[in-house]
C-alpha cells in the first residue's frame, strides 16, 4: 500500500492504502484504526507533563470519558475521570453500575449502584459492609469495631475508658478500660 497526504478545506487527510487514518480539520483530528504512541499525548498541551496521557483545560470541567459499547453499539458503561472547575476530582459513572476496585488483581473494594460501600465483600447491603477484618479508628486512642467465633466486639486500646456520646456530644455511659466498671 501507498501513504497519501492530501490537503482537504483547510485539514490534512493522511491515508494509507487509500483508507483515511488521520484526518485533520478546524475542528479536530480524526484517527481511524489503532493509534500508537512510544511517548507522551497531550490534549490541550503541546507539552504533555506526564508519561502516557495528559490533559489541560483552562475553562470548565477538565477529564476524560471511557465507553464501552455492546455490538450493536449500546452503551455497557460510561466512566469519567475530571477535574471540575472548583479543582476537585471525580470520578463519574453514569451508567448506574458499580464502581470495583482490585489490588493485585483480587477484588477489594465496591461502590455500589445503590452508594453502598463494600470492602471485602462484593455485595454491600448497608451503607459499608466490610468482611474479612475489623475497622480501626484512631485519632490518638485507637478503637476497633469487629467481630469473631463468638460475636461482634468494640475495643479500644492505650488504656483508654470506651465512652457513649449523645448527639450532644454529651457523655450518656462509660466503660473503664482497666476496671470494666460501667459509670451510666
Amino acid at each position: 500500500g501507498s501513504v497519501w497526504i492530501q490537503g482537504n478545506d483547510g485539514g490534512v487527510n493522511l491515508r494509507y492504502g487509500g483508507v483515511p487514518k488521520i484526518i485533520t480539520t478546524s475542528t479536530g483530528v480524526s484517527v481511524t484504526g489503532n493509534g500508537i504512541f512510544t511517548d507522551s499525548v497531550g490534549i490541550g498541551t503541546t507539552n504533555p507533563t506526564s508519561r502516557g496521557f495528559t490533559i489541560e483545560k483552562t475553562s470548565a470541567d477538565a477529564g476524560m470519558s471511557i465507553v464501552r459499547k455492546n455490538a450493536d453499539n449500546t452503551n455497557l458503561g460510561v466512566n469519567e475521570f475530571y477535574i471540575n472547575g472548583s479543582g476537585d476530582t471525580e470520578i463519574r459513572n453514569t451508567s448506574n453500575k458499580p464502581i470495583n476496585f482490585y489490588t493485585n488483581n483480587l477484588f477489594a473494594m465496591k461502590i455500589a449502584e445503590s452508594g453502598n460501600i463494600g470492602i471485602g465483600t462484593s455485595s454491600p447491603t448497608n451503607k459499608l459492609d466490610v468482611s474479612g477484618g475489623n475497622i480501626q479508628i484512631n485519632n490518638g486512642g485507637a478503637t476497633w469495631f469487629g467481630s469473631d467465633s463468638t460475636g461482634g466486639f468494640a475495643r479500644t486500646f492505650n488504656g483508654n475508658t470506651f465512652r457513649f456520646l449523645s448527639s450532644a456530644n454529651a457523655e450518656t455511659m462509660r466503660i473503664n478500660n482497666a476496671t470494666g466498671n460501667v459509670g451510666i
